[in-house]
């Protein structure tokens, strides 16, 4: 699930999110409302946004490895301390 308003984008996509700050994009916020699936909210002010994620859903971005592997440790440890925190309790 993507949505897409004028001036964010959201993803669930941990690995999305992590590439999507390995390009320089940024991330607003979190929306932590399903511990469950937690979506990534990134500024979407920037003409690029749409080809870097096209780029991605198609299996042809290119990355610097080491960075984006830093980035999608630091997003799956968010989720996991989302979840363990409020699981399926939080509303």
């Amino acid at each position: 699930m993507v949505k897409k308003n004028n001036t964010t984008f959201s993803t669930p996509n941990t690995a999305l999110a992590a590439y999507l700050i390995s390009e320089g994009f940024e991330l607003l916020d979190k929306n932590t409302t399903n511990p469950q699936e937690i979506i990534f909210i990134f500024d979407n002010t920037s003409v690029q946004l749409s080809e870097t994620v096209r780029a991605f859903n198609m299996g042809i971005a290119e990355a610097n490895i080491p960075t984006f592997y830093i980035n999608y440790k630091k997003l799956v440890a968010v989720t996991q301390r989302e979840r363990r925190l409020y699981g399926k309790e939080k509303s």
